[in-house]
């Protein structure tokens, strides 16, 4: 079986996305298989190469260059390690259903449910599971009336707060806002560049994720929980993330059972509400009112640096096994759209 990573894409998280594609498709390449690495630009084109250092800009084909070149090298199935607006918010998922073209992941629905922090939220309230305290804001809202906001902030509780853009990734458009004068100053930063965004009150306590694996309706495989201690910032923002040093990653998380239980019901919840497929990760704040949901990562990083491969190799999963079972069970379901 022919398979192909893509990676890429055209939001902030690129490079990022690219260090995830490269991690998979080495580890499949690794393996013996038989792996192509498709580069999504950020213009939305498509460059189609034999390993991620050999991509051309010049070879570069628009959607229907693309769909051909997968249809004549017979690939058949997709690994998506494109991450952020154009990756995990259900748009390049829509265009592989209508292609015909089986993918890892999510599906599109599902994807935009949530990437978008305002939908996420709303299907987590209606079900009576645990979030932060948080409101929703508009620009023409906020043009309108900008002290509004500020007044149903201070009604909720929300300073300290994070402001983030409702429909980004990776800590991108999240600024933690302690005080009014810095909640202006994130509005305006926000608004220069997105219509929507969500304050959510700040959890004081422990953070951790989990990550698991499995369909909707079926078996679903939990992974070892990890927790995070930001060492580098006031929260797990960027520089967490992604510089050396930034955070401890500690898997397995040292917790109790009990709480241990909580979290992974907690996730295994969310997993089957959004009606997600393959691998996910959920994301908590624990403090005094016990464990809440942050958000739910439909493709989670999978560099080097990311949280799911310290999962993988804390539960004896060899990654390119891994990375191929998500593929075969890719292939095996039944696609919507196209042939």
């Amino acid at each position: 079986m022919r398979v192909a990573v893509l990676m890429g894409g055209p939001a902030p998280e690129h490079d990022v996305s690219i260090a995830s594609g490269r991690a998979v498709h080495a580890a499949l390449r690794g393996a013996g298989r038989d792996v192509l690495a498709v580069l999504v630009t950020r213009a939305g084109r498509f460059v189609i190469a034999d390993e991620v250092d050999d991509f051309d800009p010049e070879l570069a084909v628009h959607a229907a260059g693309f769909l051909e070149a997968m249809r004549k090298r017979d690939v058949a199935a997709l690994f998506l390690a494109l991450h952020g607006q154009g990756g995990e918010d259900g748009s390049i998922q829509a265009f592989l259903d209508w292609a015909g073209l089986p993918y890892t992941g999510a599906g599109f629905e599902a994807s935009a449910v949530a990437m978008n922090k305002l939908l996420f939220k709303a299907l987590i309230v209606e079900a009576g599971l645990p979030t932060p305290r948080h409101l929703s804001c508009s620009r023409h809202q906020h043009v309108t009336d900008p002290e509004a906001l500020l007044v149903r902030a201070r009604g909720l509780g929300l300073l300290p707060g994070f402001i983030k853009v409702a429909n980004a990734g990776s800590s991108y458009g999240v600024h933690l806002v302690r005080d009014e004068d810095e909640a202006r100053r994130a509005l305006a930063e926000v608004f220069r560049g997105d219509g929507q965004l969500i304050w959510e009150e700040r959890i004081a306590g422990r953070e951790f994720t989990v990550p698991l694996c499995g369909e909707p309706e079926g078996e679903i495989e939990i992974l070892p929980i990890l927790e995070i201690r930001p060492k580098k910032g006031a929260f797990f923002d960027l520089a967490s993330k992604y510089d050396d040093g930034g955070a401890d990653e500690i898997c397995p998380a040292p917790i109790n059972e009990a709480l241990a239980g909580e979290l992974r019901r907690l996730a295994v919840a969310v997993h089957r509400l959004l009606g997600l497929r393959g691998l996910s990760r959920t994301d908590f704040m624990v403090g005094e009112a016990g464990p809440m949901i942050l958000e739910t990562n439909t493709i989670p990083g999978l560099t080097a640096a990311s949280l799911v491969p310290k999962a993988l190799a804390a539960a004896g999963h060899d990654p390119a096994d891994f990375y191929w079972s998500q593929l075969e069970a890719a292939r095996a379901r039944r696609r919507p759209f196209g042939g």
